[in-house]
């Protein structure tokens, strides 16, 4: 499910992002409505939002699900955070800049996976949040030069896709792992 969660945050940042060079392309004598156009964008980040939380709750829910699962897997295995830290670090202010790595982390390498994608996608992850405000201060310094908005909407997109892929492959990875930890072979 947060992999589909996932997915669908990727695909509504990209439409967002071709929409407001729609709408910055149909105001300098473009075939579309820039009023439409800009207000399917503001609809796509209202949606986009909602995806966002959805994936807060699902992702957070499936950490620590998986760190509880990943202590009774390997006792043994140390963890830097407790298990509530995986729903609570993305939204806790400040700890969640390196709380939610290090749960993932250690629940990875409770069940054996060491994965090089990790310190990448956490640094795409910390990368999209730094441009998701920047992407607001562009909007609002210029107001009447909508290029640079629409090029801040553009990386944010490819970053979201690029950040969105290594959770899926992170997530498969680390279930995949815990499975085969469990496996009783016989």
């Amino acid at each position: 499910m947060t992999q589909i969660v996932a997915a669908t945050w990727m695909v509504l940042a990209v439409a967002r992002a071709i929409m407001g060079a729609v709408a910055v392309s149909s105001g300098t004598g473009g075939r579309v409505d820039p009023e439409f156009a800009f207000f399917l964008v503001d609809a796509l980040a209202g949606v986009l939002g909602l995806v966002q939380l959805l994936a807060l709750i699902l992702g957070g829910l499936w950490l620590y699900l998986f760190v509880v699962a990943a202590r009774e897997i390997n006792r043994e295995a140390w963890h830097e955070r407790a298990a509530y830290w995986g729903p609570l670090g993305w939204i806790a202010p400040i700890v969640n800049l390196w709380f939610p790595y290090q749960v993932v982390r250690d629940g990875a390498a409770a069940v054996g996976l060491r994965s090089r994608m990790l310190p990448w996608w956490w640094a795409g992850w910390i990368s999209l949040s730094v441009l998701a405000l920047v992407e607001g201060v562009v909007l609002s310094s210029s107001p009447y030069d909508l290029a640079p908005w629409v090029i801040s909407m553009a990386v944010l997109a490819v970053l979201t896709v690029v950040t969105g892929v290594l959770w899926i492959v992170i997530v498969r990875s680390m279930t995949a792992a815990a499975r085969a930890a469990t496996t009783v072979r016989t």
